[in-house]
């Protein structure tokens, strides 16, 4: 833009209260930013973000997708896109579910270490199995689980993050495990892409390589 273009905009964001001249060439946010920030929080929540990715994600997979919330003491899932086959995975909307459970637990584990501490004092005899998993986890990405909820079922699941780059959140693909293994790849890759965008969307700047 030219200067003069440039400083009009300034002048203006500086008599709205937006920006403040540090000096003669400097100029900074000020802090009324935050109460934008404020405004969108209470109204625009997450699963208003996630869920064009959700279905995005059950697009390319056409398995059940479900987005998950990390609590003190469980997790709960407060989104789920169903798959539209015969044979598939149920999951409900406001289920709440063992903290350490399934693909999701692992994900949640792997990113809170206190949890992780808890677990592992619980579970002394296979404390180093576990720790195992978990640095795969950490190294790869995702979590990945066979029969964890039932016979035959599956969970692919990857870590979402909030504004203060905390694991907050979890989305997941649930199905089959023959159908889930054959296409672990794919689902895999779509499950990351989207759960970025939802984390960038979210406000964080921590993302999934």
């Amino acid at each position: 833009l030219a200067k003069s273009t440039t400083f009009r905009i300034l002048q203006t964001l500086i008599d709205a209260g937006y920006m403040i001249q540090t000096d003669s060439v400097h100029y900074s946010l000020s802090l009324r930013v935050l109460r934008l920030g404020n405004c969108i929080l209470p109204n625009f929540g997450v699963q208003e973000i996630a869920r064009p990715e959700m279905y995005l994600v059950n697009k390319a997979t056409d398995e059940t997708v479900a987005l998950s919330e990390f609590l003190p003491n469980e997790r709960v899932i407060i989104d789920v896109v169903e798959s539209t086959l015969p044979l598939k995975f149920v999951l409900r909307a406001g289920e709440s579910v063992q903290q350490d459970e399934g693909a999701t637990g692992q994900i949640f584990l792997a990113y809170h270490s206190d949890s992780l501490r808890a677990y592992l004092k619980k579970h002394k005899k296979k404390r180093e199995q576990v720790q195992k998993q978990i640095d795969a986890i950490q190294t790869k990405g995702y979590a990945f689980m066979i029969n964890s909820r039932a016979l035959g079922s599956c969970g692919i699941a990857v870590a979402v993050f909030d504004i203060n780059n905390e694991c907050k959140y979890s989305l997941g693909v649930y199905g089959p495990d023959k159908r889930i293994e054959s296409n672990l790849e794919m689902i895999v890759q779509t499950l990351k892409v989207s759960a970025n965008r939802i984390s960038v969307r979210l406000g964080s700047t921590t993302l999934i390589e």
